[in-house]
């Protein structure tokens, strides 16, 4: 049975950006969409980021990419989503502060014990990856602070004590599972387990999805205590099920983590309900089959999904790595991105594949822009040249997956089996986070020419573009 499609997931996914009036977004239209056209001519809908109304097929502004990828949520501008944004230093320090004294610490030691490299060994064995419920939050204000923790490493005791304040002070339970999750990844280097235990019993209860998965997932492993396999069977049957649609809300789907949770659980041989169950392993192995056909079918001229995010994922490293060269931080660059393939070096499957290699480029990103954004000495010719070629290829890969993959995965997996499940929320999860990469890229490259008075993307980006990547 085909599962019904959570409405905010799929507006988020699919609206990019346009320069002029945009059509209405029409859910029935997608699950309707007419298969021999695009997704987003069956919508109505400009057909990429930047393309006018009354613009020819194929050509879309570099001007209004640029728009795009210079607004707060990509550029150097401060981000006025922020929780806090516009706090005062003597603000910023006390919520820094008040991280410290939970980790018994100084600022100083408690910085650099944040800044270090995640995924550590002394982690609470349900908190060892905190990449894995950046998708298990629903709100605003948590998420974007969540995100902004893991990718820069620079701010995050700043991030950490925002949480806290949004969490503990302000009783956001979102943020009150955050920083439970954060401190019990960093559970050996502090002696508040209590607290850690307080914070994900009250999140469990309230039905905070990470909570549930986190309560889940030691009942069924006997983490900090007796396992206890019926009990967590129990929490993840009802966890799966979801929200009904009602006359004020949309269908809300559940975690994709809890569900394939429960799928574990329910066919463990020693869970008593065992047979009665045993289909749904079955049923897990046929789509991630399916799936995995999806992603790779396709040759000539229309490559399956995989090969477009590979290729567009080499794209962006490439003109990482040549900037690198080009701005003197090739060796730093190269340990960056080798520390973080080691890393994230297991993956099983296509998604994971992708969303290992999405997640590597977006890891050296940092160490990139950062270097271009703080740049003042002019770049000599070869390095100007290697600026032009990384901007293009930077907008390229923006514009494409605004364009084409996001709508292209959609229209592929609306038939889909239990679509949204965790293997396409994954693998669509990596194409945002690559335009993301290549949004950040794009607008630190745009802004170092201007302030180097070269010249600018302009005009039209045309689909005969793409032959020279």
């Amino acid at each position: 049975m085909t599962v019904s499609v959570n409405r905010a997931i799929l507006t988020a996914l699919i609206l990019g950006v346009s320069c002029g009036p945009a059509a209405a977004f029409d859910l029935n239209k997608l699950m309707g969409a007419n298969k021999s056209g695009g997704l987003f001519k069956s919508l109505g809908m400009p057909t990429g980021a930047g393309q006018q109304p009354n613009k020819p097929k194929g050509e879309r502004d570099y001007e209004c990419l640029s728009t795009f990828c210079s607004s707060s949520q990509y550029g150097s501008a401060v981000d006025t989503r922020e929780y806090m944004y516009d706090s005062d230093n003597k603000t910023l320090t006390l919520l820094k502060t008040m991280v410290a004294r939970d980790f018994d610490r100084s600022l100083e030691d408690t910085q650099i014990l944040l800044n270090a490299d995640l995924n550590l060994a002394g982690s609470i064995k349900w908190a060892q990856s905190l990449e894995l419920y950046q998708s298990s939050f629903k709100g605003i204000k948590t998420p974007l602070l969540f995100e902004k923790f893991i990718s820069e490493p620079s701010r995050r005791l700043e991030r950490l004590g925002k949480i806290r304040s949004l969490g503990l002070e302000r009783g956001d339970n979102e943020a009150k599972f955050a920083y439970a999750l954060i401190m019990a990844h960093f559970n050996d280097k502090h002696n508040h387990r209590n607290r850690i235990e307080a914070l994900i019993d009250e999140t469990y209860k309230r039905d905070i999805a990470g909570g549930v998965y986190a309560r889940a997932y030691s009942l069924y492993h006997g983490v900090g205590g007796r396992r206890d396999i019926e009990k967590a069977a129990n929490i993840l049957a009802i966890a799966s099920q979801g929200k009904p649609a009602t006359d004020t809300e949309d269908e809300e789907l559940p975690w994709e983590q809890i569900t394939t949770l429960w799928m574990t659980v329910a066919s463990d041989p020693q869970f008593s309900l065992y047979k009665r169950y045993a289909s749904l392993h079955k049923a897990g192995a046929a789509n991630r089959k399916y799936f995995e056909a999806k992603l790779t079918s396709g040759e000539g001229k229309n490559p399956g999904l995989a090969l477009q995010a590979k290729r567009m994922t080499k794209i962006i490293n490439s003109a990482q790595s040549d900037l690198a060269v080009a701005f003197g931080i090739a060796d730093e660059y190269a340990r960056e991105k080798k520390d973080a393939e080691d890393v994230l070096r297991d993956a099983d499957g296509q998604s994971q594949i992708i969303a290992k290699n999405v997640e590597v480029s977006k890891r050296t990103l940092n160490l990139v822009t950062d270097t271009i954004n703080a740049a003042e000495r002019d770049l000599g010719p070869k390095g100007q040249a290697v600026v032009d070629k990384a901007h293009q290829e930077a907008g390229f890969v923006a514009n494409e997956v605004i364009s084409n993959a996001l709508p292209g995965a959609l229209q592929s997996f609306t038939q889909y089996p239990d679509f949204l499940n965790s293997d396409f929320a994954s693998f669509t999860k990596s194409l945002d986070s690559l335009k993301g990469t290549a949004c950040r890229l794009y607008s630190a490259l745009d802004e170092y020419k201007r302030r180097k008075n070269m010249n600018v993307l302009t005009g039209p980006i045309k689909e005969g573009d793409s032959d020279k990547f």
